[in-house]
């Protein structure tokens, strides 16, 4: 059924030709659609690239905020009104943090699409709707990196349902949805279309949705940490106006500010503080607070029942659980909400557990295995070092006497002669200087602590191993082309010697690396983040459903540890006429987390 509003929608405009036809299976494999691998962030490329699109991200939001387009092209929209509950229940999904690899981002979108999933001898029924709570694509915003992250899969889990028994989609946007400036988000979610069988409403990147039993849900677009726009105050301003006595939010919002406020600092929770303080007027009137951005599960609980939760599982890469705070203190007008780690089987509601975070962390030393490009970055900058000392030392005893040429006169002498060698010959290569300055201060500023003298010391010691690892190379490669290559020419060596440098370079430097985000990530909880993303790890992933009755609402937080191997298979219509997921694997979800909220 259709959600109704306020005011009539326009015609319907979907991406199928005829919505009351299901597409055919794709016999030769052509599903329309790249199955893209998890995005590597530390791929140099990869790095440029999404530095690139954050900077003309904040030019966009600053001078171009597309939510302002928005509101001029449908300046009617209200609320969506799904108030009738029918038969008393009431179901919807959250899911966030979606549209990186395949096999997780179909995985999830799987068991989001199938009408009932039994999970732990516990039936729950397909939402009314799904919300998208926030980045649905990565690494960047595209209408390609749409097409092939979030709406091929997700049209492949549910490739066509009836009309009338449609789920629909809504999306809230997040910081990786803004960096085209939020054009493709507009195109793909504002526009009522059609992804497979779900169908899409909203018209603005923010919206209200009017559930039964007295709750509503809103969720907000706080695009790159700036104020709410005008219009949006406005328009919740409306929706306050219309909520009884009695009545609750569901507060969506693609950033946990809650937990920032803790691990980032206050200013990263003042936006909510003024939502809160100015707009909703009582925290106590928003039962729950759903959030991803963090890619992974936590739920913070008041005295009172009132739930914060992160949820972030819906298919980017597993971000750490065991740094996240066991407290939350969060300002409200002239005092303080107090919010403590929920508990569900008498363990904290956190997925995955912290120790397995803990021990996940650890995997970061096999850096080098699973980051090749990163690895040849690194390669070429052992490269270039040595290259710069060589070239400085061979203009000291002449081109042609290349025995004589730094790298080989090591061989023979103590290594802290050599050491010293090399850092004599050096300090007369202002390329090399520079290169070494580059690379000191560049560890410095990289280094994720806080006092400065820590920074230094830290990022001191990092870019000293790399210098020794250079040194160790250089002697050891010139004393193995010295036994086994004696009789060949200079320029043979010379070439010899530069591909040895850029592969042994490639592995040490990346070693190096995996040995650093090890003992910061497992010893002091810093770089966290890049020791995770470095991995690219597929598993614990889960998205929440809920269940609204006259009592109140119920949630169940639906996990799956890892991900099977999905093979292309043909099967037969559900009954109704869904066309059941292209797509099929042994998937096993399990309850990892469940409540109930605002009991009546």
């Amino acid at each position: 059924m259709m959600p109704t509003q306020r005011k009539p929608l326009d015609e319907v405009r979907t991406i199928r030709e005829d919505p009351d036809h299901a597409p055919e299976f794709p016999k030769d494999g052509d599903v329309g659609f790249d199955m893209k691998p998890m995005v590597r962030w530390l791929d140099p490329v990869q790095l440029a690239d999404t530095a690139k699109k954050a900077i003309l991200s904040q030019l966009f939001a600053t001078y171009a905020d597309q939510r302002e387009m928005q509101v001029a092209l449908a300046p009617d929209v209200a609320y969506f009104d799904y108030s009738d509950a029918g038969d008393g229940e009431f179901w919807f999904d959250h899911i966030a943090d979606v549209g990186d690899g395949f096999d997780p981002t179909y995985g999830m979108a799987y068991l989001l699409a199938a009408p009932t999933l039994t999970v732990d001898n516990v039936e729950t029924r397909r939402g009314r709707f799904v919300i998208l709570g926030g980045d649905e694509v990565y690494p960047t915003a595209s209408r390609d990196e749409y097409q092939d992250r979030l709406i091929g899969p997700y049209a492949a889990a549910l490739p066509y349902a009836p009309p009338a028994d449609a789920p629909h989609l809504f999306a809230i946007p997040g910081n990786h949805d803004w960096y085209d400036g939020l054009t493709s988000f507009t195109r793909q979610f504002c526009q009522e279309r059609w992804i497979g069988g779900w169908k899409t409403w909203q018209r603005r990147s923010y919206f209200a949705l009017k559930l039964p039993h007295g709750y509503w849900l809103w969720s907000l677009d706080v695009q790159l940490q700036s104020d709410i726009d005008e219009p949006q105050k406005n328009y919740f301003k409306e929706m306050k106006k219309l909520m009884k006595e009695g009545d609750k939010v569901i507060l969506c919002t693609a950033e946990p500010t809650w937990v920032y406020h803790e691990t980032k600092g206050p200013d990263a929770y003042e936006t909510m503080r003024y939502f809160d303080d100015n707009i909703l007027g009582d925290t106590s009137l928003e039962v729950i607070g759903l959030a991803g951005d963090v890619h992974c599960y936590a739920r913070y609980q008041h005295a009172d029942g009132r739930q914060r939760f992160v949820a972030g599982g819906g298919g980017a890469y597993l971000a750490a659980t065991h740094d996240l705070p066991h407290k939350l203190d969060l300002p409200h007008g002239k005092g303080t909400d107090h919010f403590a780690e929920a508990m569900y089987d008498n363990e904290p509601a956190v997925y995955p557990t912290r120790g397995k975070s803990a021990m996940l962390a650890a995997g970061a030393i096999g850096f080098a295995l699973w980051n090749r490009y990163f690895a040849a970055l690194m390669g070429a900058l052992y490269l270039a070092f040595v290259t710069s000392v060589e070239s400085t030392s061979l203009l000291q005893v002449g081109m042609k006497r290349y025995h004589e040429s730094i790298a080989y006169s090591m061989m023979n002498i103590p290594f802290r002669q050599a050491l010293r060698a090399f850092a004599e010959i050096s300090l007369l290569s202002a390329t090399t200087m520079l290169l070494f300055f580059i690379l000191l201060f560049g560890l410095i500023a990289y280094a994720d602590f806080e006092w400065k003298v820590v920074k230094v010391a830290v990022g001191g010691l990092h870019t000293g191993l790399h210098i020794l690892a250079i040194i160790v190379l250089a002697r050891s490669l010139a004393a193995l082309n010295d036994a086994v290559l004696p009789h060949w020419s200079p320029l043979k060596i010379v070439l010899i010697y530069a591909v040895e440098m850029f592969i042994a370079g490639g592995i040490a430097g990346s070693i190096i690396f995996g040995l650093y985000y090890f003992i910061t990530a497992v010893f002091f909880r810093r770089h966290l983040e890049h020791a995770f993303s470095s991995q690219a790890l597929t598993l614990y992933k889960q998205f929440i459903r809920f269940r609204i009755t006259a009592d109140g609402i119920d949630f169940f937080t639906i996990g799956v540890d890892s991900m099977p191997n999905w093979e292309l298979k043909q099967q037969p219509a559900y009954p109704n006429g869904q066309q059941k997921p292209w797509y099929a694997g042994d998937i096993k979800p399990r309850i990892v987390d469940r409540g109930s909220v605002h009991k009546r």
